[in-house]
């Protein structure tokens, strides 16, 4: 995140999830204030995170004028079409300084995303990291291959480092500029949507104890486009699950890990650091067909039954 140095607005995060608290804790390095934290979930206003209380958007806007705070989105938290339109409606006219969008998070290519900003910015942009391209692409060619996946997984995470240091500025590489010019978005979102729903009714057709497993939420709203289908899984069970699945070439990732050494001493954490030891995503992405998608449920039947 930026260090704006001449600008002292006040802070409005937009979203309670895993990354409020990465944004309040640099927000707070910073000397920033912050007035709070927007979430969809009205029954969490009053709750605190990391000392931020959670508030309602209607108390925003009676107490404060678009221009005089600074929103910060907590990097796709906020899933709810409905909430980010009246919150968009609230402050379009001067409240939004940056729109952000990750490509590679949803679509093939390695690297690359887009930075709006409605003002001139003065911003020096590096060549692409070489090394991490590298890695990522021999890694995507390992994994296509079904060959090694230990070595892919070694590749994917060495890469994810070399970015998750000293963050800088850096142009879209040519390969994932010829990807994207290349890419059916509209195919991609129609995939994702088919295949969640999919899963989704496979796994409630399937005889799973809620004890062992469950999905984190159970439908998608219209025009929602999902990252994967998270689930958590109780009883100590996760890594192992997500070896099981490794070893018959379904590849999950943990997202939202709390680090305990950052949140050791926070116990109102206490849920959100339970949640976060359960949840393993299930992939959906546009590259799994129907007959994948059945696959990685019946190995999901399997595992429950030989457990």
């Amino acid at each position: 995140m930026r260090n704006y140095s001449a600008d002292k607005l006040p802070i409005l995060i937009l979203g309670a999830g895993g990354h409020a608290k990465v944004l309040i804790d640099i927000l707070v390095l910073q000397r920033r204030e912050i007035i709070g934290i927007l979430d969809p979930d009205i029954s969490r206003i009053g709750q605190e995170i990391l000392g931020v209380k959670i508030i309602g958007d209607d108390a925003v806007a009676h107490q404060y004028k678009p221009s005089s705070i600074r929103l910060v989105n907590g990097l796709g938290s906020v899933n709810s079409v409905k909430y980010r339109k009246s919150i968009y409606e609230k402050f379009k006219s001067e409240g939004y300084d940056f729109a952000i969008r990750s490509y590679r998070k949803f679509l093939p290519q390695p690297d690359g995303a887009s930075l709006i900003y409605k003002h001139p910015i003065d911003i020096k942009i590096e060549e692409p990291n070489e090394a991490f391209l590298s890695q990522k692409l021999v890694g995507k060619l390992l994994r296509g291959e079904h060959k090694n996946e230990n070595e892919y997984l070694r590749l994917f995470l060495e890469s994810e480092n070399c970015i998750d240091q000293k963050i800088i500025p850096r142009k879209m590489s040519w390969i994932s500029k010829y990807i994207l010019d290349r890419t059916d978005i509209e195919s991609v979102k129609a995939a994702r949507r088919r295949n969640w729903s999919s899963l989704s009714s496979l796994i409630a057709e399937s005889i799973f104890s809620p004890e062992l497993f469950m999905p984190l939420y159970s439908s998608i709203e219209e025009g929602e486009i999902p990252l994967g289908y998270p689930i958590v899984v109780n009883n100590g069970l996760r890594d192992r699950l997500r070896s099981y699945l490794c070893a018959n070439n379904i590849f999950c990732p943990v997202h939202w890990p709390i680090v305990e050494q950052y949140y050791s001493d926070y116990k109102e954490l206490a849920c959100e650091k339970e949640l976060s030891s359960k949840l393993l995503t299930l992939p959906i992405d546009q590259r799994l067909n129907l007959d994948m998608i059945c696959y990685m449920a019946e190995r999901l039947n399997r595992f429950m039954r030989e457990i």
